[in-house]
């Protein structure tokens, strides 16, 4: 199991990014409010806060399941339900909403989501702490992206 302060840190720079994504929201001027931007800030919130869970649920994991590698296992589970269902979710509402992503956007999104299931599985296969540290920072990663285009949406407006 990765160290507590880096599961620590992971659930920071997740809580963080929670909070930004609500800065941009709150310092948004009303033009500014696109179908796309509405999107994003609400797709921040949601990876951000389940990287955040997942991180912090690793300790009293091994707690619970009585072994690291298992509860590296049922960890590496939980971030392949997640993104895979959030990947859904995100189609879903993408069209509901009627919101265009451009196609460098799609690419990076496919690539990370890509990169989070593959990595997911391996933990799941492997339950090495190295690899589960990877799909944490995968998982910061997401929101991560979507803050740095959000907030390249709203100040080039």
């Amino acid at each position: 199991m990765p160290q507590a302060g880096f599961l620590f840190s992971i659930a920071g720079l997740s809580f963080t990014l929670v909070g930004f994504s609500g800065l941009i929201a709150a310092l948004g001027r009303d033009g500014q409010r696109t179908s796309l931007l509405v999107y994003r800030l609400r797709q921040i919130p949601e990876m951000a806060l389940a990287s955040a869970l997942i991180a912090l649920i690793s300790i009293p994991l091994v707690d619970l399941a009585g072994s690291p590698m298992l509860a590296i296992r049922i960890a590496s589970g939980l971030a392949f339900a997640f993104t895979a269902g959030h990947v859904g979710l995100l189609i879903v509402r993408m069209r509901s909403q009627t919101v265009q992503l451009r196609p460098s956007n799609w690419v990076l999104a496919a690539i990370i989501d890509v990169g989070v299931l593959a990595v997911a599985v391996l933990g799941i296969t492997t339950a090495e702490a190295s690899v589960y540290e990877w799909l944490l920072v995968l998982l910061v990663t997401r929101p991560a992206i979507a803050f740095v285009i959000a907030l390249n949406d709203v100040m080039s407006r």
